[in-house]
């Protein structure tokens, strides 16, 4: 089945190829005043067999040879009262031009030119000159016209038309490139993206196993004293609890084992630390924004990002910085209806790195700031499905920011429209190398 939709695709573009220079021969110029042309056909051929590197030269020449000769014949047939055979002498030379094309073309490896441009335009050009010379012969339009001048236009118009090629097929490539890189670079910033969710939900799967272990060893701990005879607890009321104690213990122990799979896992399909290389603020702050506007059109919605970078610096700790600026900075999305702004400011005060998002969302009601930092508060409804959002985005965000960052969040009261979020972190934590003093 594959080799049948490989040899579909290699008869499309054959065909295109053969139809698009059977047209382009139409435009063409009488140099002799003969029925010999002179057109863009020749660049057409040239540029899609470059172009088109996986099907055979010969092949589509010969078929091109064969649809500018029926074409031209049928043209002519129905536009002049020439008798047949007067109508293939007049183009069979034409379609003897494209199969020697071929033949030079293949046998000179253009293909094998790509990237050298100055033999590339010579050996197009040579065939050109070459294959026009003995079609000229055939014609018989030595007679009529010198060697001399026939030979010198014939050159000349064989390196324009190779000049011309190879300018067309270097800007396809160009375009190629162009594509490919913003391309490469969307799935650069989506990989990084990806990896920073990963990393932040692999802190927390060890923060649970950490709270695993300390819940396992309390109930252990009570196991072992319901073992002791001086607590007065009758039997056989003492073994049911020390059983359920010691089962609910190895329970316990298997979900911590289970949670160690999941996070050696994850850590394996993202690099470490010690792999990664430092990223500048502005970069991964852009792809947040970048990222975030393509949300905001999905949600259809008018909203305007703004990133203000008043202090630069590079950091390994990347990772974490996306989770949380990409957390506060969705939190405002949900917060502004339907238009509004947002803006993400770095900078440093004294030896803190300040990050600060800002929108004039429908802020955060008084009596919710005492409560907006713990698992489970949400204001979110979702009328589709109707149910509430699961509350955990800004207690995950304080958690990185204290424990994995020893830093602060803090929600600005004084702010009277929206909201805004400030983050203080020492810079030594985040902070590769020294920058100003003070922005």
């Amino acid at each position: 089945m594959s080799d049948f939709v490989q040899n579909n695709e290699q008869f499309k573009k054959i065909f295109f190829t053969a139809v698009l220079t059977t047209f382009m021969g139409q435009v063409y110029i009488n140099p002799f005043g003969s029925s010999f042309r002179m057109s863009m056909a020749i660049v057409a051929l040239t540029l899609l067999l470059l172009e088109f590197d996986d099907i055979p030269i010969m092949r589509t020449s010969i078929i091109t040879a064969t649809s500018v000769f029926c074409f031209r014949v049928f043209t002519d047939y129905v536009g002049t009262s020439d008798l047949y055979y007067i109508l293939i002498s007049r183009h069979l030379p034409a379609a003897i031009f494209y199969v020697i094309i071929g033949v030079l073309l293949s046998y000179l490896k253009i293909r094998d030119l790509k990237n050298n441009p100055v033999r590339l335009i010579l050996f197009i050009g040579l065939s050109d000159m070459l294959a026009n010379i003995i079609e000229v012969f055939i014609r018989e339009e030595f007679l009529a016209i010198s060697f001399n001048a026939i030979f010198t236009r014939l050159f000349v118009t064989g390196l324009v038309r190779a000049s011309i090629t190879l300018l067309l097929f270097s800007g396809i490539r160009f375009y190629n490139v162009l594509v490919l890189r913003e391309e490469n670079r969307q799935r650069y910033e989506e990989f990084i993206m990806r990896s920073a969710r990963m990393k932040s939900e692999v802190f927390f799967l060890n923060k649970t196993m950490r709270d695993i272990e300390v819940a396992m060893n309390r109930a252990y701990s009570i196991y072992n004293e319901l073992k002791r005879d001086d607590i007065p607890i009758e039997e056989p009321y003492r073994g049911q609890l020390r059983e359920r104690l010691l089962n609910l213990s190895k329970d316990i122990h298997e979900i911590k084992k289970d949670n160690q799979r999941v996070v050696f896992g994850i850590e394996g399909l993202i690099s470490t630390e010690q792999n990664e290389l430092p990223m500048a603020v502005e970069t991964f702050i852009s792809m947040i924004v970048d990222n975030t506007r393509r949300y905001i059109l999905s949600q259809k919605k008018n909203i305007s990002i703004i990133a203000d970078i008043n202090y630069s610096f590079e950091t390994y700790e990347y990772f974490p910085l996306i989770s949380i600026i990409n957390n506060l900075v969705n939190n405002s999305i949900d917060a502004i209806a339907t238009e509004g702004y947002i803006n993400v400011v770095v900078l440093k005060k004294d030896q803190r790195i300040c990050i600060e998002i800002i929108d004039n969302g429908s802020g955060i009601k008084p009596q919710d700031t005492s409560t907006i930092f713990l698992p489970g508060f949400s204001t979110k409804y979702n009328p589709n499905t109707g149910k509430m959002s699961t509350g955990i985005g800004l207690s995950h965000v304080k958690e990185i920011v204290e424990k994995h960052f020893s830093g602060e969040i803090y929600l600005d009261l004084t702010q009277e429209i929206g909201t805004k979020f400030t983050i203080e972190i020492p810079s030594e934590m985040i902070e590769l190398k020294e920058g100003p003093n003070e922005c």
